[in-house]
């Protein structure tokens, strides 16, 4: 029997299969046999090693109880056999994929003299990843003279005689070979086109070959006959002959020989038959690099290829100076050769990481220190490739030579080398540090400068061609330029050009906390002069170690913002280890345990936090202005309409307007030549007066009858309140009604005139504008903000999760790419159109992931809990998965919206397999926070768990999925997005600009596919030009009932809805029929959709859910008349069509 399990210690997707024999009893001979028969297996699987189409093993032992136990690598799918049973189509590309992945297989066992003698359906898995692979080597036979095969009554019995050749069942035939593997794979290929098997049992395999099924590639036809013939010596043993002739028909796909001469590769080229491309890295002048998988070596390597142009003594120079160099900064270089084109190639190891040039222009940031560490790995680089100049010096000196001495000279002096090319793009930030990569253009020290390539912004000005020799001084300099770019995010001269005549600009206008000394070490090392710099890498090194202070304390006023006095009290009289301001913040969360009365009104916390919006930049200014007669402002609770009412009646009264009548609902200010009435609540009922009886008085002058006053009117009222008001005195407030209900109705109307303004926040984005939305520029005013004074002094300030908490997101280093990761996530409640954000929500949001509803008094409990969890789960990054909430406190409700896209729930295998092995991404540095305690004890809860198959896989599982949150957020390069639950998620915000006509056509094509899978369309091919609906279906479902609709008719539009003075972004799509059918695509319904079209089974909460809107898309469609239906079988396709109006049908066949 065999069983699927969970690793410990492998993420999700790192499976393992374990085959066990049962019941052996005490017999040893028996146990001896069974245990062969699995030891066979996996001796072939590890004589033939690893390859992409063969399901690998891993062990074998006897357990407990007489078991004999198999482990094999686990992967998520299912076996051919199981999928045609259960009926779902495969493309004719897909049968090709299949048999060719079986081939595949199958020649890299023959090739390592392995016969599989079970190929069949179900040996044959298809994967989750779309990659097919062989299994089920117990009857495998290994051909060399030691070899015993294991063929007995046990598992003969397991055999399936329907693709089994007639040697392998009768030995009267001869023994097994390649040729019996390629009968199954025959045997298959026929039941893939045909539905079943040619041979009921190996005998018939000796009389006429069956009728070729319809359908079939010419190639895979003619190919046939010569692997189901019944005689082995007159078949066709030879599988590279098979594979070609299965990859030339699926030349789209696979990767494919490259017969003729080419400059540059493309992912599935082939390079002489052992360097598979993967993927292009990058190129420059002389060479292109790419990511390769070397068969010989089983391993993915970097290829740089270079122009066929390029001689072999420059190829020769880089092979020699970087084999000879041997520093964990330079790239590994491990052997060069020539393609069968003319194209010299070096093979070196793939350096996994990003270059240093987002940090350099400051898309990304690295910690002042950070960046000096890393220019000390650069200079260790430079002192291993560059000559030894203190024994050069010291050399040069002497008057009088030794002999010995003299070959010394003349020995250093050939050693060393330039690299002429240091740059970010050249500098890969990896685990091990910074590498130096790209030799392209070294120079031997010594020679003559001919040439001036390079990079113009990192050259040395002061280099001459034709009256130069080549020195270590162009390095030394770019290293400077480099060190100042990714401190500064500037270059050091004006327009990014090196030139005499000017200096360098002083870093300290960029970043004025830049040590005097640190400043003085960069002019030095980008003067424009050499005389003026380092002399070499060893100098520069020193002198940069001897930096002893690299920022210095500015002094002058604080940029604290003034606190109401209550905060300021709070702060100057708080209790030791206790900051008051956490019991303050605990409040705006909604589902708070104690209060939560920060989430009403502007009291002073909400001042000292407030953040403006499009609301305080624009519709303040146009109030106090008198642009407008009646601005009302609508959406829900918690949307700040009040505050920011309140908000202009202080700007008012700043700008000297008089305020009277003033209630708590509202006020009036008098300002010269005209008044402002401002009403928090219009839906609220005012002592002895009703609601609708305010609004009458507010709204009197834009009655039918009513008279201009001259007066602004200021109104916050809940939409449905609004309209409900509207439509109830619609006779009296004719014009406004009409004019107000219909901008509700369609927010992209313009109302006839600027005197009234609506608007609506519920259409408003607090996730829209990235690193300036509102919800990062709340959170960055929260921890920002002069709150968090007492806690520096704090006994548990190394360990307390929620000062680890705030110092992450007010990092100035890596603060900024947490907050937007944060982000990202919280727009996806916008994308899947879940819910309205509220700027309640906002904060309530914040306080969980910062606070998790927990005060200072709770955290020495926390921090003496032995359970590692306790304090883990408080940490921020793991508030989206929906942890940390203490006993008694509910989840707060917009963050258990964000555990339905927890990153943890995620599966992506390779970063998976690196973080359980201790390899995953690198991270980003937090200078300024305190500690990375949270982080130690994920590491630590790892350990714990154990590894192997005595670890506890339930810590191991949790302690999986911590990792996976917080490398989500703190990974220094940008897979983070790939680690998102939706793998379409570009594509869609592609699709949702308004500019990009092409994305939204692929998107169009993909979504009319899809639904035609889904209703049961046998093959997506007839999906390319029309969308396909299913009306009945036979008994037995082998004929179904279709309506076409051409593909013409149908547009994918971007759904506008957007209002004056708010921020507003895009959320969805709309895919219209001329007939007047729509359907609303979210993000949600296009992951859905996407998965149809790959055969997925929704279930039925996603039927209830997500698919509720296409089956009303559907209806509408089928409700429309039609004039023609289809019936669609495995091999038929008839269309009926009206006749001549009188009853009358025309039936006919329809080739697709």
């Amino acid at each position: 029997m065999e069983h699927l399990v969970q690793v410990p210690r492998l993420p999700p997707a790192r499976l393992a299969v374990v085959k066990e024999r049962l019941n052996v009893g005490r017999r040893a001979r028996i146990r001896r046999e069974r245990l062969a028969v699995l030891s066979r297996e996996t001796e072939a699987l590890l004589r033939m090693g690893a390859h992409p189409n063969v399901v690998a093993a891993r062990s074998v032992f006897e357990g407990g109880g007489g078991r004999v136990v198999l482990v094999l690598d686990g992967v998520e799918g299912q076996t051919l056999r199981q999928r045609l049973k259960d009926g779902t189509p495969l493309t004719v590309e897909q049968r090709v994929q299949i048999l060719t992945d079986v081939c595949r297989a199958l020649s890299h066992a023959h090739a390592h003299q392995v016969i599989h003698r079970r190929v069949e359906p179900s040996s044959i898995l298809l994967s989750e990843d779309g990659v097919t692979r062989l299994g089920r080597f117990s009857l495998a036979k290994i051909l060399s003279e030691s070899a015993v095969t294991v063929w007995h009554a046990e598992t003969e019995g397991d055999l399936d005689i329907r693709y089994a050749a007639p040697e392998l069942v009768n030995v009267g035939y001869g023994g097994p070979g390649p040729e019996s593997d390629l009968y199954g794979l025959g045997c298959v290929a026929y039941e893939l086109f045909a539905g079943k098997p040619p041979f009921a049992n190996p005998g018939q395999a000796f009389g006429p070959l069956p009728t070729m099924p319809s359908g079939m590639p010419q190639d895979l036809e003619a190919l046939l006959p010569s692997l189901l013939t019944g005689d082995p010596r007159q078949r066709n043993s030879d599988v590279a002959n098979v594979l070609t002739v299965l990859e030339v028909i699926d030349a789209s796909d696979e990767p494919r020989q490259v017969t003729v001469p080419k400059t540059l590769y493309e992912p599935g080229d082939l390079i002489d038959g052992k360097f598979e491309v993967r993927e292009v890295l990058g190129g420059g002048g002389f060479s292109t690099v790419y990511r390769a998988y070397w068969s010989l070596t089983d391993r993915e390597v970097a290829l740089k290829v270079f122009n066929a142009d390029v001689s072999y003594e420059r190829v020769q120079r880089e092979i020699r100076i970087l084999m000879d160099v041997a520093n964990e900064h330079v790239v590994k270089v491990f052997s060069g050769d020539q393609t069968r084109v003319g194209q010299w190639f070096i093979i070196s190891e793939l350096v996994r990481g990003e270059t240093l040039e987002a940090f350099a222009h400051g898309n990304k940031r690295l910690s002042m220190e950070q960046a000096v560490s890393l220019t000390d790995e650069l200079l260790s680089a430079l002192e291993a490739i560059h000559p030894q100049h203190s024994r050069l010096v010291e050399l040069r000196a002497k008057q009088d030579l030794t002999g010995e001495e003299y070959g010394e000279l003349q020995e250093l002096q050939q050693q060393g080398i330039v690299h002429r090319d240091i740059k970010p793009q050249n500098l890969m930030l990896t685990g091990r540090g910074v590498i130096l990569i790209d030799f392209n253009i070294s120079s031997q020290v010594g020679t003559t400068v001919h040439t001036l390539s390079g990079t113009p912004r990192y050259f040395a000005p002061d280099v001459m061609a034709g009256i130069e020799t080549w020195d270590v001084s162009p390095d030394l300099f770019a290293t400077g330029v480099v060190l100042y770019e990714l401190v500064c995010c500037q270059h050091p001269y004006d327009d990014a050009w090196p030139r005499f005549g000017r200096g360098p600009l002083d870093p300290r206008q960029f970043r004025p906390e830049i040590s005097p000394a640190l400043a003085e070490f960069l002019m030095q090392a980008c003067a424009p002069y050499s005389t003026d710099r380092f002399a070499s890498a060893l100098e520069m090194r020193q002198a940069l170690a001897d930096v002893d202070a690299l920022t210095v304390s500015l002094s002058g006023p604080s940029e604290a913002r003034d606190l109401p006095v209550r905060l300021q009290n709070l702060l100057s009289n708080a209790p030791a280890n206790v900051n008051p301001m956490v019991q303050e913040f605990l409040a705006l969360s909604s589902q708070a345990r104690k209060s939560n009365r920060g989430t009403r009104g502007l009291d002073d916390l909400a001042r000292a936090t407030y953040v403006e919006t499009r609301l305080d930049a624009d519709l303040s200014r146009s109030v106090l202005a008198g642009e407008h007669r009646l601005v009302i402002i609508t959406g829900n609770a918690g949307d700040g309409k009040t505050a920011f009412i309140q908000q202009v009646e202080a700007a008012a009264v700043q700008a000297g307007a008089e305020q009277h009548d003033r209630s708590p609902n509202g006020s009036r200010l008098h300002l010269p030549g005209r008044e402002i009435l401002t009403l928090y609540d219009g839906s609220q009922d005012e002592y002895d007066r009703t609601s609708d009886e305010i609004l009458m008085q507010f709204f009197a002058p834009f009655a039918a009858d009513g008279q201009p006053d001259g007066h602004l009117r200021l109104s916050a009222i809940n939409e449905g309140c609004l309209r409900d008001f509207l439509l109830g005195h619609y006779v009296r407030f004719p014009r406004l009604a009409a004019d107000i209900i219909a901008v509700l109705d369609d927010p992209t109307r313009e109302l006839p005139t600027r005197d009234i303004v609506v608007v609506n926040l519920n259409l408003r984005s607090v996730t829209a504008g990235g690193a300036t939305s509102i919800f990062s520029r709340q959170l960055r005013r929260i921890v920002e903000g002069p709150f968090w004074g007492p806690c520096e002094t704090c006994d548990h300030r190394a360990r307390c999760p929620l000062k680890h908490n705030v110092d992450t997101f007010r990092d100035p280093t890596s603060g900024d790419a947490v907050t937007e990761r944060l982000r990202v996530l919280v727009d996806l409640v916008r994308l899947r159109r879940r819910r309205h954000l509220t700027m309640r929500d906002v904060r309530s949001l914040i306080s969980h992931i910062l606070f998790r509803d927990r005060e200072c008094s709770d955290i020495p409990a926390l921090l003496d809990s032995p359970e590692l969890l306790n304090l883990i789960d408080a940490a921020y990054f793991q508030g989206p998965g929906g942890l940390g909430t203490p006993v008694g406190s509910a989840l707060e409700r917009n963050a258990d919206l964000l555990t339905e896209t927890d990153v943890a729930d995620v599966s992506n295998p390779q970063i998976d397999w690196a973080l359980a092995h201790g390899s995953g991404p690198l991270r980003m540095r937090f200078p300024d926070r305190s500690s990375d305690y949270p982080s130690e004890l994920v590491d630590e809860m790892g350990q714990r768990a154990g590894r192997g198959y005595e670890a506890n896989t339930t810590l191991a599982r949790l302690a999986h999925s911590a990792l996976r949150r917080l490398t989500f957020f703190e990974r220094s390069d940008d897979g983070w997005y790939d680690m998102l639950p939706y793998q379409r998620l570009r594509e869609f915000e592609a699709a949702l600009q308004g500019s990009d006509e092409g994305a939204r056509g692929r998107l169009r094509k993909e979504i009319i596919q899809a639904v035609s899978v889904y209703e049961g369309l046998p093959s997506v091919e007839l999906a390319t030009n029309a969308l396909w609906l299913t009306t009945d279906e036979t008994p037995g479902g082998e004929l179904r009932c279709f309506r076409r609709f051409p593909s013409s008719g149908f547009d994918l539009r971007v759904v506008k809805s957007s209002g004056p003075y708010i921020e507003s972004e895009l959320d969805h799509l709309e895919l219209v029929h001329q007939g007047g059918a729509r359907l609303d695509l979210d993000i949600d319904l296009m992951e859905v959709l996407d998965r149809l079209k790959e055969g997925y089974v929704p279930s039925p909460e996603e039927g209830r859910g997500f698919l509720v809107n296409l089956d009303l898309f559907k209806n509408q469609l089928l409700a429309q008349p039609a004039m023609e239906l289809f019936l669609v079988g495995p091999d038929l396709q008839m269309k009926i069509t009206a006749g001549d109006g009188v009853g009358s049908v025309l039936l006919s066949e329809v080739r697709a």
